[in-house]
C-alpha cells in the first residue's frame, strides 16, 4: 500500500503508477531481485528523474544498473546506496564528485571506470570534469550500453544463481503475505510456525545449558567404545593364538 501511494504520487495517478510498479516488478522477476525492496529502493530515483534531462531513459538506466547489481552480487544495502546516489544526482541536474566517487563508487566498485569510458575520457579527465561541473546526467544514459557490454555476458548465470532465486523466493513470500493478511487459515499457520520455533529454541537453550552433561556422556561412550573394540581384538587375537597352537600340537 505505502509503495502504491508513493508511485501514485510521482506519476499523479494510480493507472501510471500501475504501470510503472509492474515494469519494476517483471525486472525483478527477470533479475532474480525482491521486488519490494527494489522498488523501494529506485523510489528517490524515478521521483528525482522525472521531469529531467534522463525522464525518457529512466527505466533503461534503472534496468541497466539493476543487472550491474545482479552481475555483481550486491546486497540488499549496496543496491539500496546505488539508486540512493542515482537519485541525488539526478535531483542535483548533473554527476557529482561526492555521488559518483564517494556514494556511487563505494556501493559499486569500478562504476567510475564504467562512467568515464561512457564519456570517452580517462580517469584523471573524469575527476577534472566532476570538479568543474561538466559532467551531465546523459553519462547515466551513456553508461547504460557500457554497462550492459561489459557485463552483459555475465548475466544469465547471475539470473540464474542460488541468490536470485532466494529474490524471487522473496518476492512470493511477500506477495503471500500481502493476499493472505487478514485470513485465520494464514494466522494459524503463521501462529503454528511460531510455536514450532519456540519449543527448537528452548530446545537448544536445554542443550547449550547442559553442554557439561552431554560432553560427559560423549566421552564415557567414546571410552566404552574404545573399550569394547580393544577387547574384541583381544579375543579375537586369543582365539587365533589357540587355533594355531592346537594346529602345531597335530
Amino acid at each position: 500500500e505505502n509503495l502504491d501511494a508513493t508511485y501514485s504520487a510521482i506519476y499523479d495517478g494510480t493507472a501510471k503508477a500501475k504501470q510503472e510498479l509492474a515494469f519494476i516488478r517483471a525486472e525483478a522477476d527477470r533479475l532474480g531481485l525482491s521486488f519490494l525492496d527494489t522498488a523501494d529502493s529506485a523510489k528517490m530515483f524515478f521521483t528525482s528523474s522525472k521531469g529531467s534531462s534522463i525522464e525518457k531513459d529512466a527505466k533503461d538506466i534503472f534496468s541497466a544498473f539493476s543487472e550491474l547489481a545482479v552481475t555483481m552480487r550486491l546486497s540488499k544495502e549496496q543496491t539500496s546506496g546505488m539508486f540512493l546516489a542515482l537519485g541525488q544526482s539526478a535531483s542535483k541536474g548533473k554527476l557529482m564528485a561526492q555521488e559518483l566517487r564517494e556514494q556511487l563508487g563505494e556501493k559499486v566498485p569500478g562504476i567510475f571506470r564504467v562512467i568515464a569510458d561512457s564519456l570517452g575520457v580517462t580517469t584523471t579527465q573524469l575527476d577534472k570534469m566532476l570538479e568543474e561541473g561538466k559532467v551531465g546526467l546523459d553519462a547515466l544514459a551513456k553508461a547504460v550500453p557500457v554497462i550492459r557490454e561489459r557485463f552483459g555476458s555475465a548475466l544469465p548465470e547471475a539470473v540464474n544463481s542460488t541468490t536470485a532465486a532466494i529474490g524471487r523466493l522473496n518476492t512470493k513470500w511477500d506477495d503471500l503475505m500481502a493476499h493472505s493478511a487478514n485470513t485465520d487459515a494464514l494466522k494459524a499457520g503463521i501462529n503454528g510456525l511460531t510455536g514450532v520455533l519456540d519449543m527448537a529454541d528452548r530446545g537448544v537453550v536445554a542443550l547449550s545449558e547442559h553442554s557439561d552433561v552431554l560432553t560427559s556422556i560423549m566421552a564415557t561412550s567414546i571410552a566404552g567404545y574404545a573399550a569394547l573394540t580393544a577387547a574384541k581384538k583381544l579375543s579375537s587375537s586369543e582365539t587365533l593364538r589357540a587355533v594355531a597352537s592346537s594346529t602345531k600340537e597335530r
